[in-house]
């Protein structure tokens, strides 16, 4: 039977010192341990371990902000994005975190994210495989980064970039006004709708979020003190 660990849909959730491992959503489910929408998760001293999903086979984050720390994501697996993490329409910072022998079959073995801001600090990628294209340490599309004194070892892709794939294809005066502020992606979808007749104040939290994901994208990625070393594309 499908089984997730967490699920959040609303509001926001701090995980600290703990191990979350084992959750297997299937072969069309997202957040194979966790899934968080339209809410912010902060992770501190978070093992994510040998998970399974489609997308985000430890971690599926879309509509909010992820802020990680000294945490270990490790051994998951997803069907097509995100063996480790996948996260779109988010502010997310990744602090001093391990991403190691996480797998897919599409777009960014240790992390997939699209329509975001990323930081990325004292963080290391190492023996991630992307059987797909695209990213065997992480996969960034639409996404204004920055990446510092990080490590990327061993990771393997498909083709296009074994450490690191940026797809940042659109030039930011080319971005619809609806892509360059997620809440007005928000407010034109179905749990939107739902959400806001039946949570008092439902907009104004979102917007008030202190994670913020409500910002343009500005589509700049920033690498400063990194290395890349011994990373594969089959291509």
């Amino acid at each position: 039977e499908p089984f997730r660990i967490l699920e959040v849909l609303y509001g926001t959730l701090t995980l600290e010192d703990i191990t979350l491992q084992g959750g297997d959503v299937g072969t069309e489910g997202w957040g194979g341990a966790i899934l968080v929408e339209n809410a912010s998760l902060n992770m501190t001293n978070v093992q994510v371990k040998n998970s399974k999903a489609h997308n985000g086979g430890g971690l599926c984050l879309t509509n909010g902000g992820l802020n990680i720390r000294d945490s270990l994501f490790s051994g998951n697996e997803a069907g097509f994005s995100g063996g480790g993490v996948y996260s779109t329409t988010a502010k997310i910072n990744i602090d001093n975190t391990k991403f190691i022998e996480n797998t897919n079959d599409g777009l960014g073995a240790g992390l997939f994210a699209e329509r975001i801001t990323l930081s990325i600090t004292d963080s290391l990628f190492v023996g991630n495989v992307n059987n797909g294209t695209h990213g065997g340490g992480f996969s960034i599309a639409k996404a204004q980064a920055t990446i510092l004194r990080s490590q990327f070892y061993r990771n393997v892709a498909g083709s296009n970039g074994g450490g690191a794939s940026f797809r940042n294809f659109i030039l930011s005066e080319d971005i619809a006004e609806s892509e360059a502020d997620p809440l007005l992606v928000m407010e034109q979808s179905e749990f939107y709708q739902q959400y806001s007749t039946q949570i008092p104040g439902f907009r104004e939290t979102l917007v008030a979020q202190p994670s913020g994901a409500f910002q343009a994208i500005k589509l700049e990625i920033q690498i400063h003190d990194s290395c890349f070393a011994g990373n594969v594309t089959h291509f």
